[in-house]
């Protein structure tokens, strides 16, 4: 009988072994899980932390994007005035430099010794030219803008 109560100790006391170490097993899984859910609310707070700086990250580059749009809308009036200006300048130009060739020409006088009509045709391309430069920035500026 001592036998018995020999081995139904010894059993008894690995038998409190074995819970022991099942209890460190799940309690070092339940740490590892701590530490996981430590982690995951770490990572949450960073995401939040992360969206909020794009937020305002965004709403500065609307607000950048709208005074651009302002600054460019505004330039486009007053470039769009000097196109008006140029639009009468080649109305007359074309107009005048006819008729005062023709008148010229009617009077016996050389279209070259007018020396407005002189004066006309060297300005002339100058502005027809400088306008051609103010259209294709205008054009990129509205290209860009569109973008």
């Amino acid at each position: 009988m001592n036998t018995h109560r020999a081995v139904a100790r010894f059993l008894a006391k690995e038998e409190k072994k074995t819970e022991l170490k099942s209890e460190k097993v799940e309690l070092g899984a339940i740490q590892d899980l701590d530490k996981l859910n430590s982690k995951m609310e770490k990572s949450i707070n960073a995401f939040k932390k992360a969206i909020e700086d794009t937020k305002k990250a965004t709403q500065k580059a609307k607000a950048a994007m709208q005074k651009m749009m302002d600054n460019a809308e505004d330039d486009w009036d007053k470039q769009d005035k000097v196109f008006k200006t140029y639009d009468q300048f080649d109305d007359d130009y074309k107009k005048l430099t006819n008729e005062i060739s023709r008148m010229a020409k009617d009077l016996g006088l050389d279209a070259k010794s007018v020396k407005q009509l002189q004066t006309a045709k060297k300005l002339y391309p100058q502005i027809d030219k400088l306008a051609t430069k103010l259209d294709t920035e205008m054009g990129e500026l509205l290209d860009y803008a569109a973008n």
